[in-house]
């Protein structure tokens, strides 16, 4: 090996490469064969989502319209467009939660009061627990509580919005 070879030349060279190539797979949606490649696949956990037109769910039973709610997150830079509303309880027995699954359409999911049983968690207790045992294939998951139980109020939904992805990049 040649000894006149300056080590910080050589590493900016292979930082540079690798960080094009590490970039551009994030980019394409590639990242996963990229860690496999570096052997740091178990060592990133990451949900990727496209920061320029996700979203931020919000699912469950509310006591907070959802009107009020577009008015909270536009006062703190969210525009309206940029959330998405699942609300009623009824219907989220027929919502599949199999859906948000690698779904990179959704920064974060704020989650208040849901059935247990619903479409789409397959042998699993509930959608949370559900998401619980596999973090990685879901988007950020936040769960709206007050008095220790989930429950979507003006405060929880604060709370939860100001703890989102989407807020805080």
């Amino acid at each position: 090996m040649n000894n006149k070879i300056d080590l910080a030349e050589i590493l900016e060279k292979v930082y540079s490469k690798i960080s094009k190539e590490i970039t551009n797979a994030y980019y394409n949606n590639d990242i996963d064969r990229i860690l496999e490649k570096y052997d740091l696949k178990d060592d990133i956990s990451y949900s990727y989502y496209d920061f320029n037109n996700a979203k931020i769910l919000i699912i469950g039973n509310s006591m907070l319209s959802k009107d009020k709610m577009i008015l909270l997150a536009k006062k703190y830079g969210i525009r309206e467009d940029r959330l998405e509303f699942e609300l009623d309880y009824i219907r989220l027995h027929n919502y599949n939660f199999e859906n948000l699954r690698n779904n990179m359409s959704y920064s974060d999911v704020l989650v208040g009061p849901l059935p247990h049983k619903v479409k789409g968690i397959k042998n699993y207790n509930s959608f949370l627990a559900m998401v619980e045992a596999n973090p990685e294939e879901f988007p950020k998951i936040i769960r709206l509580e007050g008095a220790n139980e989930l429950k979507i109020t003006k405060q929880s939904f604060l709370e939860g919005l100001l703890k989102t992805r989407l807020y805080n990049n």
